[in-house]
């Protein structure tokens, strides 16, 4: 499906294996490299987990977090043949388990100074020879391969103050930041969990805000409760803290995309 809107050609796709989508994203690539210099991945999105932690929890979500850094990384690989460098941001969500009205243990400096790349992470990348190819958080004494979505928000809340949910002001802080995106060179691919696509469509389709960040693809995957099969422990919908949480049987991969992965490639028109 393609919309047209002002100064914006907006194309939906639904994608049935993750072949089609390598594919998809490496012509896409491909069909912009004498307009960009590099593709920017947000992929490998992973939870912050406070239960018996605070930990990084590559499995939560079921195999969303590794199978996107996983495609991110073969797509990355690809384009390196036609000369386009790949640039990789793994964001830790280390809001969507807090309780309401908790606040936030608001040192986690010393969390993210101690705190390396998952070890699945390191292998796919290790594989790829993308070791390089992270998008480091600038944080005070040091850098960190770990990009903190609470991080993000604070220290850029006066440019995320009109968007409503976190999701969406995390990805505003993100396309905001000129040490990580430059809409001028770079073309972004997010892979993003499901109870974040309304309000990311909203953002990247729009043609008041598309021209803030360029063109870009995103890739909308299921729930991330859908894909890990996760049981919620409160039946109170604000209550978003998975503490003593059960777990259904997880989807595989090709169940996943059974389930609906859709592709909104957002091309912005210049004139």
């Amino acid at each position: 499906m393609v919309i047209n809107k002002k100064n914006t050609t907006v194309q939906e796709t639904t994608i049935d294996s993750p072949e089609r989508l390598i594919e998809l994203l490496f012509d896409q690539i491909e069909s912009t490299k004498r307009q960009f210099q590099n593709a920017i991945f947000i992929a490998g999105h992973l939870p912050l987990v406070y239960e018996d932690g605070p930990r990084l929890d590559v499995n939560r979500w079921g195999e969303f977090s590794k199978h996107t850094l996983e495609v991110a990384a073969e797509v990355g690989d690809r384009i390196k043949k036609i000369g386009i460098n790949t640039r990789i941001a793994v964001i830790v969500d280390d809001l969507w388990e807090l309780k309401k009205g908790t606040g936030f243990p608001r040192n986690f400096s010393k969390f993210y100074q101690r705190s390396s790349l998952p070890a699945e992470f390191t292998e796919v990348l290790d594989r790829y020879d993308l070791q390089d190819s992270l998008i480091l958080q600038e944080r005070k004494g040091f850098n960190s391969k770990l990009i903190s979505e609470y991080k993000e928000l604070t220290a850029n809340r006066s440019t995320t103050d009109g968007e409503a949910t976190e999701c969406a002001k995390a990805f505003r802080s993100f396309t905001n930041n000129p040490s990580y995106f430059d809409p001028a060179t770079d073309y972004l691919i997010g892979f993003i969990p499901g109870q974040c696509r309304g309000n990311l469509c909203s953002i990247t389709s729009t043609p008041s805000t598309t021209d803030r960040f360029g063109s870009s693809t995103m890739i909308f995957y299921p729930h991330v409760e859908t894909m890990s099969g996760l049981v919620l422990s409160s039946q109170n919908a604000q209550e978003k803290f998975y503490r003593s949480t059960q777990f259904e049987e997880a989807q595989t991969v090709e169940q996943i995309y059974q389930n609906g992965v859709t592709m909104q490639t957002t091309t912005l028109v210049t004139t």
